[in-house]
């Protein structure tokens, strides 16, 4: 039960969602049923604002993340490359961006 009253504080608190998703996050059905459809429910009402970072290529396309924009290429998940520094300071950027609107 604590936990549980820990995630719900911190969803009312939160500004900007940010999710990093991953196949794992996907298949996550707390995340899922939980965490994500709160979001969603709330971003039309409130304006609470979502970013997500394709961090592993995944099945996004499947649901309502496609839908929303990504911080970052989802073809291009940060597994993927390289460089994630660069990456991660653009997606940072945008975080900062939407935190200030």
């Amino acid at each position: 039960d604590e936990w549980d009253n820990e995630i719900s504080k911190a969803l009312i608190a939160t500004k900007v969602a940010v999710f990093l998703v991953t196949p794992g996050f996907l298949a996550s059905e707390f995340i899922q049923d939980r965490e994500m459809k709160y979001f969603l429910d709330i971003s039309k009402e409130e304006k609470v604002p979502i970013l997500w970072v394709a961090v592993k290529p995944s099945g996004y396309r499947n649901t309502p993340l496609n839908a929303i924009q990504c911080a970052n290429d989802p073809e291009k998940p940060l597994s993927t490359l390289e460089d994630t520094d660069r990456e991660w300071v653009k997606i940072c950027d945008a975080i900062l961006r939407e935190m200030k609107s």
